[in-house]
């Protein structure tokens, strides 16, 4: 996101159900029907319509190729652990495989400050402090751990649509709490990626 605007990153982070349902298909072996690729591709056509909109009433946007590659690669990670956790939840509970995979995850992240050189004591300081608990408990621990639930119940296809949400739901509370204008585009998007949704899930529905 140092590379990158905001719309054009959450454009292609939306390609992680695309990715998750490619691995499915020829890693896992997911049976797919035509109608979730579908939903996927309508679901990501939405999030482009919203973020092209933004990006279009946006100034100073920024763009990198490597802060491109960065952000596919996200979408690759997210996808890989969709596919790999559901294999995991069919022996562990969600929440015991959401510690393990977070607990590895900050030791593996535990040297950053220092090849940063940054100083704990003078960055998390204050409302950098609170802000910091705030993304770890909510942004980290409690979605990671409802995510993981939803991978109990649904396949990794149907869950990682729903990620297409994240973008329409910043959208929404950029115009309650910042008053940015909810155009027609935003609308024609957002009903996109409704529609990809249930048309991922519709058996699950019935």
């Amino acid at each position: 996101m140092r590379y990158v605007d905001a719309s054009h990153g959450a454009l292609l982070l939306a390609t992680m159900p695309l990715w998750t349902l490619i691995i499915s298909r020829f890693v896992a072996r997911e049976s797919l029907s035509g109608r979730q690729v579908v939903g996927v591709l309508t679901s990501m056509a939405g999030v482009a319509i919203v973020m092209a909109d933004r990006s279009a009433a946006a100034s100073g946007s920024s763009n990198s190729a490597f802060g491109n590659a960065l952000l596919v690669g996200t979408a690759i990670c997210g996808a890989t652990y969709n596919v790999l956790a559901k294999r995991m939840l069919g022996r562990y509970a969600g929440l015991t495989v959401t510690f393990y995979a977070m607990l590895i995850g900050t030791l593996f992240l535990a040297p950053a400050p220092i090849i940063e050189r940054v100083a704990i004591r003078n960055a998390l300081v204050g409302e950098t402090l609170a802000m910091v608990v705030f993304l770890g408990v909510f942004g980290g621990a409690i979605s990671f751990s409802l995510w993981t639930s939803a991978l109990r119940r649904l396949s990794p296809t149907e869950v990682a649509v729903y990620i297409n949400l994240n973008p329409i739901s910043a959208t929404v509370l950029a115009a309650a709490l910042l008053h940015e204008h909810l155009s027609s585009a935003f609308f024609l998007g957002f009903v996109a990626v409704a529609s990809g949704v249930m048309i991922v899930n519709w058996t699950r529905a019935q």
